[in-house]
This record gives C-alpha cells, sequence and structure tokens, in this order.
C-alpha cells in the first residue's frame, strides 16, 4: 500500500470514530447545556469587557493566551505501535505520508487559532487605537506563526535528548511571544521585521542542524500520538463507555481518609467502590473539580442577580451528566456482577453518591456567591434551586437511565 493510501485509509478510519463518539455527545444533552452557556456566557462577557478598568494590562494577556496556542502544536501522525515493526523500515517512502500529516494538523489547529482570536477580539478592541493593525493583518500573521511553530516542532521532535528539545522549545517559544507582543502593541513595522528575521535565521539553523542531521523518533511519535487519542476518549469517556480508553489510576492520597470512614458493612460495598472509581480512576474527579472552581470564578465575576444562579444552574447540570458515565465505570467486570448484592442497593449508591456530590457543589456555589456580594436573598435561592435541581436530577431524571441500564 503507498504511504498515501495509507495515510487516508488511517485519517478516514479516524474520523468515522470520532463521528460516532461525537453523535453519543450529541444525544447525551450535554450539547444543548453548552450552548445554553455560550450564549448566557456572550451576554455577560460583552458587559465584562466595558467593565475592564485602563490599568488592566489585556495586551500582555493576550500575548500570553495568544503565544499559548500558537505554539501549542502536537502533530497527528494515525501512528500506531506496531508501526516501530512493520513501517520503520519504508521511513524514506514516507516523506508524503508525514507531509499530509503536517498539513492536516496545520489545518485542524489554525481554525483553533482562529476561534480563540476570535472570541478575545473583543478585547483587542478596547485597545486599538491608530497604530494599530487590524484583525485581519493580526489573523494572516498568527497563522503564519503557527505554521512557523509547527515545522520547527516537528523539527524538534527529531532530537534524542529532553533537555535539548526544551531548549529548542524555549526559544521558539521566546520569539513567538516577542512578535506576538509587538504586534498587539502596534509595533513600528521595522522592529517586527528585525524579529522576523531572526526567526527565519532561527528556522533555517534548525533545518540544518536538526533535519538534515536526526533521523525521525518514532517512538516520540507514536507517544505524542497516543496521547491526543487517548485525550479524546477521556472526553468521549465522559459521555459513554469507550472500551479502547486506557484508564490511569492516580492515587490521591489525601482524599482516601475520607473514603476509609465508610462503613465496611455489605450494603456500602457499591457506595465504596464507586466513591474509590471516582477519586482514583479516570478523569471523574478532575472534571468535577475543574467545574467547581469555574462555577466559583463565574459567581465571582458576574454581576450579582440571576445571572449568577443561571450560570450556578447551568455548571451543575453539566456536572451531573459527566457524573453519570461513572455508572458504568465497572461495566463488563465479571467480579464487579457476582457480588451478592441486588442491584437495587448499587443504584441506590451510585445515587447516594452522585447526590453527595452536587450537594457539596451547590453549598460550595452558595458559599462564593456570599463571599462574592450577592445578598442573602440570592445566596439563598441559589442553594434551594440547586438543592432541589441535584435532587430531581439524581432520582428522577437519571433514575430513568440507571433504571434501562444493561450493566
Amino acid at each position: 500500500m503507498e504511504s498515501l493510501q495509507l495515510w487516508h485509509s488511517r485519517r478516514r478510519a479516524c474520523w468515522n470514530e470520532n463521528l460516532r463518539y461525537m453523535r453519543l455527545i450529541g444525544n447525551s444533552g450535554f450539547m444543548m447545556s453548552l450552548l445554553f452557556a455560550i450564549i448566557f456566557g456572550s451576554y455577560y462577557y460583552s458587559l465584562l469587557v466595558k467593565m475592564i478598568p485602563d490599568f488592566f494590562p489585556v495586551l500582555p494577556l493576550l500575548a500570553v493566551i495568544m503565544t499559548f496556542i500558537v505554539v501549542k502544536s502536537p502533530i497527528r501522525t494515525f501512528l500506531k505501535e506496531a508501526d516501530l515493526v512493520f513501517l520503520l523500515p519504508m521511513e524514506v517512502k514516507m516523506k508524503w505520508y508525514f507531509a499530509y500529516s503536517l498539513v492536516y494538523t496545520f489545518t485542524l489547529q489554525s481554525f483553533t487559532v482562529l476561534i480563540v482570536f476570535l472570541v478575545l477580539g473583543p478585547l483587542y478592541g478596547i485597545r486599538m487605537d491608530e497604530s494599530s493593525y487590524s484583525y485581519l493583518v493580526l489573523a494572516v500573521f498568527f497563522l503564519l506563526l503557527k505554521a512557523w511553530n509547527l515545522v520547527l516542532h516537528w523539527y524538534e521532535l527529531r532530537l534524542a535528548m529532553k533537555r535539548t528539545r526544551m531548549l529548542y522549545s524555549s526559544l521558539r517559544i521566546s520569539a513567538a511571544f516577542v512578535f506576538i507582543y509587538l504586534l498587539l502593541t502596534g509595533a513600528s513595522l521595522l522592529y517586527l521585521l528585525i524579529v522576523a528575521a531572526i526567526m527565519a535565521g532561527w528556522f533555517i539553523y534548525s533545518y540544518k542542524t536538526i533535519l538534515l542531521k536526526y533521523s525521525l523518533k518514532w517512538e516520540t511519535l507514536i507517544s505524542m500520538d497516543q496521547a491526543l487519542v487517548m485525550r479524546f476518549y477521556r472526553i468521549a469517556n465522559s459521555f459513554t463507555d469507550v472500551p479502547k480508553l486506557k484508564q490511569k489510576i492516580k492515587p490521591r492520597k489525601w482524599l482516601n481518609m475520607f473514603v476509609n470512614r465508610i462503613s465496611l458493612k455489605k450494603q456500602s460495598t457499591y457506595f465504596y467502590l464507586y466513591s474509590k472509581a471516582f477519586i482514583r480512576s479516570g478523569d471523574y474527579f478532575g472534571i468535577y473539580s475543574r467545574l467547581v472552581i469555574i462555577g466559583v470564578f463565574v459567581l465571582s465575576i458576574l454581576p450579582t442577580g440571576y445571572g449568577r444562579l443561571i450560570g450556578a444552574f447551568i455548571l451543575l447540570y453539566m456536572t451531573a451528566l459527566q457524573l453519570y458515565t461513572l455508572w458504568n465505570h465497572f461495566s463488563g467486570q465479571e467480579m464487579f456482577m457476582l457480588y451478592p448484592i441486588e442491584q437495587t442497593v448499587k443504584t441506590q449508591s451510585f445515587q447516594k453518591l452522585l447526590l453527595l456530590l452536587l450537594i457539596i457543589q451547590t453549598i460550595t456555589y452558595f458559599l462564593a456567591a456570599l463571599v462574592s456580594g450577592s445578598g442573602i436573598f440570592h445566596a439563598m435561592m441559589i442553594l434551594l434551586i440547586l438543592f432541589a435541581t441535584s435532587y430531581i436530577f439524581t432520582y428522577y431524571t437519571l433514575a430513568k437511565k440507571i433504571a434501562s441500564s444493561s450493566f
């Protein structure tokens, strides 16, 4: 099989699998809540932009964010572990395979750059003056910087020593930040040309000292590609069971003290196991804690009133949808199904844990609302409505899904 045929075949297989999971995510109800959150956030985002004081360092902040987006360039090659045996001897014939991988990666990451810049556009607009460059000019330069970073990153992946790769990456990131900062601040074209000349010189130097001297490090490429695949699987696993996901166990010993307090009685078996899985397996705890922190941040910056209530409600609803996948965590494990305990006990244990987590989130939001200046009336509204939502979601909305589950 020709290298281009192999690349297209693997790309199609990847997209077919991704689309299947995307359909499941779309049918989960999460996308509707996300759409509502985007609409809600857009309204308050426009209000917050108008409230930014003159002394706030908007342009340095934008430079940091755009530098991160531009220099972050993981390359999707669709390589597999078996390729170390079967394709490694064919490396000289796979130039077009990797060229298509670079173009494919650049195309996808360009959309990310443009979307982030579009979101941050209003922030740039409040600092624009006569010397500022237009949005179109910025977008073109950001895409050129993305291409420059992507190719240099491809060169750096040939280096065997991690310390050397980090040194090259640090220089690349520094150059990108300086150029982006000068661009955002409306610096003279002469300064931009000087930095661009240095970047071009660095590109030529890397080409001669790396690309022409070092071979591809297939282990590094495969590891990077597998990390990208697992990242998507972890996202999909938040909505449905993903058999191919390689679960990582994170001990989190500082949380074991809470789980160890659970009674060792027979009726507490499932509650103990689900609690352990929530803390140690997959990314359940990470997703939960991030959504709680985001909620506290949202409640802190939104104006007092019903907007805070709506924001807290959306985040609580999203958390409940994410945590529901914990129900299928032990799916397919025979030992788990052999426990001589009634199915109703398992259901009640899961509901108990879910309700407990949602109540903790509710109380956290209530305290955040109080501390950030909400009156007692609005804070109590958040507390009562989120309490009711947690109970209804656990024992009515999700109970139907739990009852219909095959496991």
